[in-house]
């Protein structure tokens, strides 16, 4: 899946997490290249597997701060 995503312009990179329980990748992209990102992954990787496609977009914001509990 990191290949597949790395090959779709306008992604910085990927990685994967946690793949002994299943895990996931977490790819860093341009907003505008979600969908094609979206695209390339279903048509390589979910499509040929026979399962359903499964995206989770998050976006990043400036700056970090201390969590108060």
């Amino acid at each position: 899946m990191v290949d597949i995503a790395c090959r779709v312009p306008g992604v910085a990179g990927a990685q994967i997490a946690g793949a002994g329980l299943g895990g996931c990748i977490m790819v860093l992209a341009r907003h505008e290249s979600v969908p094609a990102l979206r695209r390339a992954l279903t048509q390589d990787y979910y499509r040929p597997r026979g399962l359903e496609p499964a995206a989770l977009p998050c976006v990043a914001v400036e700056g970090a701060g201390l969590a108060e509990f």
